[in-house]
């Protein structure tokens, strides 16, 4: 059976400052005509380059970015998908651990990571990915929090797949026999989910930076948020 819970806000994963929370942020090493193949037209291999550079080092300054008021502390490592010199800059800058991915394919590079956050005393961990501007720390937590009810826990994006998987206390197979890119990644997870008899536990729906009306709706996003941080305040 397979539970969905869109909203958790009885508790929050910071209650149990016993509990340790990981999280592996899974970004491609930034190779010219490597990133971004899907807004190369629109940006070129440089642009594009340039844009995944963007989006891998937003999404690492909204994850450090703790507000005042939370005590939510997840332990944050970087996932490289190859060795570059860029890497330990990242690590670096942000105070972040620095790791390398391993496996065949997506499915497995992604068990990996979580089997080896959870053999490091993880009750819990997550691997994410840094195309969704809508994943900062505060749905982190609340990701960790559905964990306390489920043992996987998603972050479904619009275009079928995900940008946020979980689990806790040990990893579970599915994450073989995924189309992987495709819109059915989602669907293909929680069968294989329900098939282990794990209950799943959906958080609120994401979307990718992958295509150029994708872009478009990412520039118009920064555009607003520039124009809340430019609003006078109220006196």
């Amino acid at each position: 059976m397979i539970a969905v819970l869109l909203q958790h806000t009885d508790h929050s994963a910071n209650n149990d400052p016993r509990r340790t929370y990981a999280v592996a942020v899974f970004a491609k090493a930034p190779v010219l005509g490597d990133c971004k193949t899907r807004l190369q037209p629109l940006l070129g291999e440089a642009g594009a380059l340039a844009a995944h550079c963007h989006l891998v080092e937003s999404t690492l300054e909204r994850l450090i970015e703790r507000p005042v008021a939370q005590r939510f502390e997840p332990d944050i490592s970087l996932w490289l998908s190859a060795t570059h010199t860029k890497a330990s800059q990242w690590s670096e800058e942000f105070g972040l651990a620095l790791a390398y991915q391993k496996g065949r394919d997506l499915g497995a590079k992604m068990a990996h990571a979580l089997d080896q956050l959870l053999r490091r005393g993880a009750a819990a961990a997550c691997v994410i990915g840094t195309d969704c501007p809508t994943l900062d720390r505060s749905y982190l937590e609340r990701c960790f929090a559905l964990l306390d009810d489920a043992d996987v826990v998603l972050g479904p994006a619009e275009d079928g797949g995900y940008g946020l998987v979980g689990v806790r206390g040990e990893v579970p197979d599915i994450f073989s026999g995924i189309d992987w890119g495709t819109a059915v990644v989602t669907q293909q997870t929680l069968a294989a989910a329900q098939r282990l008899n794990r209950k799943v536990a959906l958080a609120d729906t994401l979307w990718d930076v992958d295509w150029p009306a994708d872009w478009a709706r990412y520039q118009a996003l920064l555009d607003a948020d520039r124009g809340k941080s430019m609003e006078p305040m109220n006196q």
